[in-house]
């Protein structure tokens, strides 16, 4: 999956492999990137069965861009909306695009798509690491 020395290198948040198993390491962050460090925080990085479809991912990415706007409506001033609020919509057409917002959000946007996700299962021991998640998005949202 990762080239030798990937992790130890330190730029495992920089890079990442595309569907086809070409290596597509990127010097800036895209959505698809995040999208690859919430299956790898949730342990859903084996290629061909994810436990979550990217669809359940994208709709959770994107209540997690509406959470950002409540709470945060300053992370979208300098963007052109091209709905009412001005908050960006995530798809499959448009999940290769640079990470339109200010990268302090990146990893608050992780954390709530990792934790909402994690709610979903059954299991009664993921529920304080998803809440953990969850309040972690808030905490860093108030602190930035």
């Amino acid at each position: 999956m990762y080239e030798t020395g990937y992790y130890a290198t330190g730029y495992h948040q920089t890079g990442y492999y595309s569907r086809s198993g070409q290596n597509a390491a990127l010097l800036s962050r895209t959505w698809y990137s995040l999208i690859w460090e919430v299956r790898e925080m949730v342990a859903d990085n084996e290629f061909g069965c994810y436990r979550y479809p990217d669809e359940m991912i994208l709709n959770t990415l994107n209540r997690g861009l509406y959470e950002l706007q409540r709470i945060r409506p300053d992370a979208y001033y300098d963007l052109f909306g091209s709905n009412f609020f001005n908050v960006p919509e995530v798809s499959e057409a448009n999940w290769e695009d640079v990470f339109p917002l200010d990268l302090r959000f990146y990893d608050p946007l992780l954390y709530y798509t990792a934790g909402m996700l994690e709610i979903v299962e059954d299991d009664y021991i993921v529920d304080g690491r998803a809440a953990g998640k969850i309040e972690r998005f808030r905490n860093q949202l108030l602190r930035v």
